[in-house]
């Protein structure tokens, strides 16, 4: 095969590859959409969902580590499709054994290139399965953001309900103790019980109890939160406002016909049967 052949080959092959790359990029960089570290300070003074979504998107390690697996996917479907490498001959013949070396004593040196050809049809059959193995592996990664985002979301809502939660129960606790006061006052006046006293100390007690939970809740919310988001668990995570989620009545949409082939757990699945 001439050397402007092979050329093309290896050409064809970066450039394809180059193209995949490309390809698995533009999806990365339109999930990041070019303003991660704004994101990252928005989160930084307060919690909202849409910057979340976009972090856990971009710096998520499952779905770094899913389009890696996409990208190498790309890169063998490229060279599937291709002729086998050319390889490189080269032979010496009658070269005393005495001096293997000795090139200028042999009979006939000669270097020349060696290409294979699979039988008709092979490479493109090939082709196709790596195409539709690289098909397959894309609807798997588009599934995984799907599912990433919706953890987001739910562990956004754990956070928000929490810290709502735990606004409203700071609010109580300051309210029953200044009515505990009020009580023992009249108590040590002798216009209160002693009953009275007591059962207002135990509710104080268990909003004292349910604080300490709702300030655990708050924190393994805050904490999974930053894991999805790629973040380290204990980073800075500004609290929600309490207009972040809207408990308005849930209106279900037209649900479209072709819904199940639209899904990406079921087109990859299909994608891999089919060959």
């Amino acid at each position: 095969m001439d050397r402007s052949k092979c050329v093309g080959l290896m050409a064809g092959a970066v450039l394809t590859l180059a193209g995949a790359r490309a390809a698995v990029g533009a999806a990365a960089a339109a999930d990041d959409g070019g303003g991660a570290a704004a994101d990252e300070a928005a989160v930084t003074r307060e919690a909202r969902l849409e910057p979340m979504v976009r972090l856990a998107r971009a710096r998520n390690p499952e779905i770094l580590a899913s389009r890696e697996r996409t990208l190498a996917a790309h890169a063998r479907a490229a060279a599937e499709a291709r002729l086998p490498d050319t390889e490189l001959k080269y032979e010496q013949w009658q070269v005393p054994l005495s001096a293997p070396l000795s090139l200028n004593r042999a009979g006939m040196l000669m270097l020349g290139l060696r290409q294979t050809f699979p039988p008709l049809g092979t490479r493109a059959a090939r082709g196709r399965m790596a195409d539709q193995d690289t098909a397959a592996l894309d609807q798997s990664l588009r599934a995984r953001a799907r599912d990433i985002a919706a953890d987001v979301r739910r562990a956004f809502g754990q956070y928000w309900r929490a810290e709502l939660e735990y606004r409203v129960h700071h609010e109580h606790v300051a309210l029953l103790s200044r009515i505990v006061d009020m009580s023992r006052g009249h108590y040590q006046t002798g216009h209160g019980s002693q009953q009275d006293l007591l059962r207002l100390t135990v509710e104080l007690s268990q909003l004292h109890n349910d604080v300490a939970n709702l300030e655990q809740e708050r924190q393994s919310s805050r904490a999974m939160l930053n894991l999805l988001m790629g973040r380290a668990p204990e980073a800075p995570l500004g609290p929600p406002p309490e207009d972040a989620i809207h408990l308005d009545e849930a209106r279900v949409p037209g649900v479209p016909a072709d819904l199940e082939e639209r899904r990406p757990e079921i087109a990859s699945p299909a994608r891999t049967a089919r060959w």
